[in-house]
């Protein structure tokens, strides 16, 4: 890592230097731009992957002249640093915030933070997603107040706790590209006060004579002044048309609950929300759209679905087969879908209070049957304590087994027939 550390330090270096350059305002406040970019990828050597080059393109907003929110996109197309490695694509995105300096010059240096993942896919394997923090500096060079020549450099940590290739789950990274930034709309920056007072000795100033207005009259006090009101004896606090004359009265419902605007004391009420005489919703508690009177599971989140009785609905897969977690090869954790569906499963048995969790581990048939029937048990013992430590399920309330390699759902010849076979299921029963 030191040569990277080296690159680094040049970089800021160079942006320091060049700072020095003074030139015309560039920076513009409200402005989008679209950053193309090319340059070198290094990769720390615990993820064993040649350094190679990366592209991408950069889509930012100003939300003033310092501060800009950003989102790139970028590929890198490499592979594995071992002999007869295969090919590995990877595409990475990321959300950054960068802060200028001196951004009414055309020399403009940043520091730039942010966070994204990245996707992994090794030729013939499975792809894995990677958790990226990455901060640095850089600097925009603006040849006219729309072009800009761009440089980063990034120092990216790499985060994957489930890789079992790897001894640490942080690996650091190094990214420098360059490009051109083009930018688009944003506001003129204010001439500064030297410029006005050049101008105004220059330009006189105008001489405004402020006319006083014409008498205004309204006789019945109505709002309504005289000459537009065609009934301008109307008597007071009474309400009246733009012409003077007494507002016709009509039933307005304007969120249509049944209740008139007149007496609704909740105006704003949702379509076919049920409320109450005076307009205002029943009380819902858990926010699950089913009204507490009529709610017979009052505490489930309102991120869950949920029956007519206000209880957990389980979609029929879960039902008849199940929730079925797919692993890579030696894998034991479990991904972002079905950590929902384990939500869903969780709430069903927290607010109805019956039922328990059936979890069964599975592998394919490589490997020893030991190793197998350990490694099944550890996955099915990892989603049980998520189960207990995540989402709050009764210890008692969740069983979990480990089958090995003995109860294939598909054939062990091929690559997709060993993926269907490493799984977990977790089953409701009533």
């Amino acid at each position: 890592m030191s040569n990277r550390y080296h690159l680094t330090v040049v970089c800021l270096m160079m942006v320091l230097i060049l700072s020095a350059t003074d030139a015309f305002s560039a920076q513009r406040a409200a402005a989008v731009s679209v950053s193309p970019f090319a340059g070198a990828y290094l990769f720390d050597n615990e993820q064993q992957l040649k350094d190679r080059a990366v592209y991408g393109l950069a889509v930012g907003y100003n939300f003033d002249r310092r501060w800009t929110g950003e989102a790139s996109v970028s590929g890198i197309l490499t592979e594995e640093d071992v002999s007869g490695g295969e090919d590995v694509d990877i595409t990475q995105a990321r959300l950054d915030i960068l802060y200028h300096f001196r951004p009414e010059r055309a020399f403009v240096p940043f520091l730039a933070v942010g966070a994204g993942a990245a996707r992994i896919a090794p030729d013939g394997l499975d792809n894995d997603t990677d958790f990226l923090f990455a901060y640095g500096a850089g600097f925009k060079y603006f040849f006219t107040e729309r072009v800009a020549l761009r440089l980063d450099a990034r120092h990216i940590l790499d985060v994957n706790d489930e890789d079992l290739q790897r001894e640490d789950d942080l690996v650091h990274n190094l990214s420098v590209v360059g490009g051109l930034s083009f930018q688009f709309g944003g506001v003129q920056p204010a001439p500064s006060r030297r410029q006005e007072q050049a101008e105004a000795a220059v330009e006189p100033q105008p001489v405004t004579v402020e006319e006083e207005p014409p008498a205004v009259t309204d006789s019945d006090h109505d709002g309504v002044n005289d000459e537009r009101d065609r009934c301008p004896e109307t008597p007071r606090e009474t309400a009246v048309a733009a012409d003077g004359c007494p507002e016709i009265v009509t039933f307005v419902d304007a969120d249509n609950d049944g209740v008139a605007d007149a007496l609704d004391a909740c105006p704003d009420t949702p379509a076919g929300v049920a409320v109450d005489l005076r307009g205002c919703p029943l009380p819902d508690s858990d926010g699950d759209g089913v009204v507490d009177a009529h709610d017979k599971c009052p505490a489930t989140e309102a991120t869950i679905a949920v029956d007519r009785d206000g209880c957990p609905e389980l979609t029929e897969e879960l039902k008849i087969a199940g929730l079925v977690i797919e692993y890579t090869t030696s894998q034991s954790g479990f991904g972002a879908q079905a950590a929902r569906e384990l939500k869903l499963l969780a709430a069903k048995i927290k607010s109805t209070g019956q039922g328990r969790l059936v979890v069964e581990g599975h592998t394919d048939s490589v490997g020893s049957e030991s190793f197998n029937l350990k490694l099944s048990q550890q996955r099915a013992d990892k989603v049980r304590q998520a189960l207990i430590n995540d989402f709050g399920v009764a210890a008692d309330r969740v069983v979990a087994k480990g089958y090995g390699s003995a109860d294939p759902v598909a054939g062990n010849g091929t690559q997709e027939g060993r993926q269907q076979n490493r799984r977990v299921v977790v089953r409701y029963q009533p």
